[in-house]
């Protein structure tokens, strides 16, 4: 039985071509758990949370409010919304955020309640 190089020679080129666009492509996909926030620590030993500087917004649309993450460190909880970092009773985007539980955070506003949820 012969083996056709042809065909093999033709088979990794598509295979190559391909796993390079996938290669290309992987730059773009976002990945909700990357940390958006800087942890510094004090001359007096205490650990603060920053935001990174290109994640500093004044204001976000309501429709791209995205839960990212829950942090919990001693006795506060943080929210990470839109690369943000709220705690319980902050504003965001006129809501007001009632409720920080492990995968949802409860946002409250207007007589409207919104829920959102990690890998929403």
């Amino acid at each position: 039985m012969l083996f056709d190089y042809k065909i093999l020679r033709a088979g990794l080129t598509i295979l190559i071509a391909a796993a390079a666009a996938l290669n290309a492509h992987a730059h773009k996909i976002h990945d909700p758990t990357e940390p958006m926030f800087i942890m510094k620590e004090t001359a007096a030993g205490q650990q603060t949370i920053e935001a990174t500087p290109i994640l500093e917004q004044a204001t976000m649309p309501q429709a791209n409010l995205k839960l990212q993450g829950v942090m919990k460190k001693k006795d506060r909880t943080v929210a990470i919304i839109s690369g943000q970092l709220y705690a319980l009773g902050d504003q965001i985007s006129g809501y007001k955020i009632n409720e920080i539980n492990q995968d949802n955070v409860v946002l409250i506003g207007s007589g409207t309640q919104k829920r959102l949820y990690v890998y929403e």
